[in-house]
């Protein structure tokens, strides 16, 4: 048996190697925009990364002086706290003041500073005023 031949001539033989060139040419093209759109979207991911990164950055600072901040209010009210201590601690009347401005009533006064009912009753009726303003 006689080996079969396909024989192929020369305009053929160009026609496809034009059509493979061209395959080739479109495969390179599709990669190529492909590429270059994953290339795009890298860039973007890494803007968004960079931004996200100075934001927490940002977080962080904020929430440092909001720390310093709260610190430096708690120092304020344990000072506050123990002045008024102090002076409660000194004066039934500093005391009954405070309380007036709390809203207590000539009763409450009476019994937690130790006062007179008629003392009690002033120190409402200038004070109570005074706190409404």
């Amino acid at each position: 048996m006689a080996p079969s031949t396909i024989a192929i001539s020369f305009e053929t033989a160009l026609l496809l190697l034009g059509v493979c060139l061209a395959v080739y040419a479109i495969e390179l093209l599709f990669f190529w925009s492909k590429n270059r759109r994953q290339l795009h979207q890298q860039q973007l991911l890494l803007q968004e990364q960079s931004r996200l990164r100075n934001d927490v950055e940002l977080l962080g600072l904020r929430l440092a002086a909001q720390e310093a901040q709260l610190r430096l209010i708690s120092a304020s009210s344990d000072h506050v706290a123990a002045d008024d201590a102090e002076i409660s601690g000194r004066s039934p009347y500093a005391q009954a003041i405070r309380l007036v401005h709390e809203g207590a009533g000539v009763e409450e006064i009476q019994r937690n500073c130790g006062l007179a009912r008629g003392e009690a009753e002033l120190i409402v009726a200038l004070y109570r005023s005074e706190g409404k303003t």
